[in-house]
């Protein structure tokens, strides 16, 4: 006997393979489906073959369950991490949602779509967050330089990867990626500024942000990553000394001074100094090392 479980196991995979046929099959009939992209609710298994297909074609969402269990009411709970790309491969939300079902006769009846309460969302900033994202980095570091910085390098559109953390709509971290050279290569991004408010640190954003930015920075083509911050701390993600492929940098960093290969190969072995764009000469010495 099929258990709901690996049902509902079957219907994810077949959701994240595009097997259009084989979710269907999960299915009732007269299912009851949500529109989580535009809202409102669909009914029946052509309409929800109507929706997917339609938002299959505008963005590139992954659903991943990562826990289930059964309410009160007999239904089957479920915690997914669902992460949402748009048709260029770039990050929309990165988020904890519940997925709420019914089963009948061994097939989905129904569905619903709840948030976690206190889950972190990270996704691209948008032109209403550039003031907070702002004020976030004016909290979190001792001079304005860093917000100065993030500002700078998004009017010269070398923002090349901007995130934020956001929980209960409220933006609590940011992260920013921008493009560095060494060599002959230009294939690099630096990471930098970081920042978390600090009533949220050491509770997983921060990693969550950089997870977020060394994906969305590889998914562009980039083939390295360098960083100046606590080893300990970004040794985690795969960062190692830079100097350990012949990489310098202009702060005297040493040890801090990391570099992270996005694909193989993707580190320009022994090119010396690491040139960051022009905007951070607004950072001045050496930029403060925290961990978010």
């Amino acid at each position: 006997m099929v258990t709901v479980r690996h049902l509902l196991e079957c219907t994810y995979e077949a959701f994240n393979a595009r097997d259009i046929d084989r979710a269907l099959s999960t299915v009732h009939p007269d299912v009851d489906w949500p529109n989580g992209m535009e809202g409102g609710r669909v009914h029946g298994r052509a309409a929800v073959r109507e929706y997917w297909t339609r938002q299959w074609c505008s963005i590139d969402p992954h659903v991943e369950p990562v826990r289930f269990a059964v309410d009160e009411g007999g239904q089957m709970v479920v915690d997914v991490r669902q992460v949402i790309r748009d048709r260029a491969g770039s990050l929309v939300s990165d988020e904890m949602v519940q997925h709420i079902y019914r089963v009948e006769d061994g097939l989905v009846r129904s569905m619903e779509i709840r948030k976690l309460p206190g889950c972190t969302i990270v996704r691209r900033e948008r032109p209403a967050d550039v003031s907070a994202i702002r004020g976030l980095h004016e909290e979190a570091f001792p001079t304005p330089a860093e917000a100065r910085l993030v500002d700078g390098l998004r009017g010269s559109g070398r923002l090349v990867v901007s995130l934020v953390a956001e929980e209960s709509r409220e933006i609590v971290g940011h992260v920013a990626l921008s493009p560095v050279s060494a060599g002959g290569s230009s294939e690099g991004l630096g990471l930098a500024p970081l920042a978390v408010a600090r009533g949220h640190r050491r509770r997983g954003v921060g990693s969550a942000l950089v997870r977020g930015g060394l994906d969305a920075g590889s998914r562009a083509g980039f083939g390295f990553v360098v960083v100046l911050g606590e080893p300990a701390y970004y040794g985690r993600f795969g960062f190692a000394a830079a100097s350990g492929w012949g990489l310098l940098d202009d702060y005297g960093g040493g040890p801090a001074f990391q570099a992270l290969e996005l694909r193989p190969g993707g580190i320009p072995r022994g090119s010396g100094l690491v040139r960051y764009g022009e905007e951070f000469s607004l950072l001045g010495a050496r930029p403060k090392i925290d961990v978010p």
